[in-house]
């Protein structure tokens, strides 16, 4: 399937973004799946595992989505709380629901940063690379994990940190829909397991299927990414990405679109910064920025943005089937 930059719904609501409605956009017809049990630290070698309920498909051989393009992710990912800008060590104990913008979204579990997203999309490409169907695990040493993400730094406290990121993901439990014809509720990882310097992973079906056909699968510059020095200009700019039009957004919206925790009167100034970096990193993809002063109060404040020459790229989303994998892969499952 080729890259696709054409027309499509940029799941923009002029409403919602100058809402001050701090709930998630979107449908949220299911009920919020039962607190998983708290779980303490991964010791260095002890595996985490859940089971695959096989809720979204009756077969287990299914071909991980989109295999041939390694660096495509979903959009609802990059248009949402669910990576944060601010991190904290405080998880949410219950199902809680979260600013997502298209979708719904109810996570459990640790609270994730953009951090945890690079180390996310690392352990996806790999499953494209190397899982032969979409509950297999497969497996990677830590150091060339760590390469793979870009890193120069392969010392243990580095190391360390891949794996503490990697834990977190396998414990953090998500609930989200998309429309009408897509849900799944499931971890970030069902398997996460170190051991010798070697990791081994496997992702959940009813988590990465949904996620992985769903939802338009974006292309996202990680490089570019990379040189962003804080969480917020990182989030805005795969948010941006995103979008190939702009809409003004209430500095309330966005503060609860991407997960800021800290003072709220911070964030204009922090918003700014990161603004600016962006635009300077990424000219084609962002070309101006103005925040609007309206009234004291910063909440009801409004970000603008002229986005620049760079449109999109991404793959559409499935229709609600997935491809079996082997040799009669031509068949299809109905989930």
């Amino acid at each position: 399937m080729g890259q696709t930059i054409q027309t499509y719904d940029d799941d923009w609501d002029a409403q919602v973004c100058a809402s001050t409605d701090a709930h998630a956009v979107g449908r949220l017809d299911a009920s919020p799946p039962d607190p998983a049990p708290a779980q303490t630290r991964s010791p260095r070698d002890q595996c985490k595992v859940e089971p695959w309920t096989g809720t979204n498909t009756t077969s287990a051989s299914v071909a991980v989505p989109h295999k041939g393009k390694p660096r495509n992710f979903p959009g609802f990912i990059a248009r949402s709380a669910l990576f944060r800008v601010t991190s904290s060590d405080e998880p949410f104990g219950q199902p809680t629901v979260v600013k997502a913008q298209g979708c719904s979204l109810i996570i459990t579990g640790p609270k994730l940063g953009m951090r945890d997203k690079h180390v996310w999309e690392t352990a996806i490409q790999l499953a494209k690379e190397r899982a032969a169907g979409i509950g297999d695990a497969f497996e990677i040493e830590l150091r060339d994990f760590a390469r793979r993400m870009g890193s120069s730094n392969q010392g243990g406290r580095a190391l360390a940190s891949i794996w503490d990121s990697l834990d977190r993901l396998a414990q953090c439990r998500v609930q989200f829909e998309l429309g009408e014809s897509w849900k799944g509720t499931g971890s970030l990882l069902a398997t996460a397991h170190r051991k010798d310097g070697r990791l081994y992973l496997r992702l959940n079906p009813d988590f990465a299927i949904p996620a992985l056909m769903g939802d338009k699968q974006f292309l996202f510059d990680q490089a570019r990414r990379s040189t962003l020095s804080t969480s917020l200009a990182q989030w805005l700019h795969d948010f941006f990405s995103t979008h190939k039009q702009s809409r003004e957004m209430d500095l309330l919206y966005l503060r609860s679109l991407c997960g800021y925790d800290g003072p709220a009167r911070n964030f204009p100034a922090k918003l700014k910064l990161a603004m600016k970096s962006l635009v300077a990193a990424a000219p084609t993809l962002v070309e101006t920025f103005e925040i609007e002063r309206i009234g004291r109060n910063s909440d009801s404040w409004k970000l603008r943005v002229a986005l620049g020459s760079e449109k999109p790229a991404f793959l559409p989303a499935e229709q609600s089937a997935v491809e079996p994998r082997g040799p009669k892969g031509r068949g299809r499952v109905a989930l």
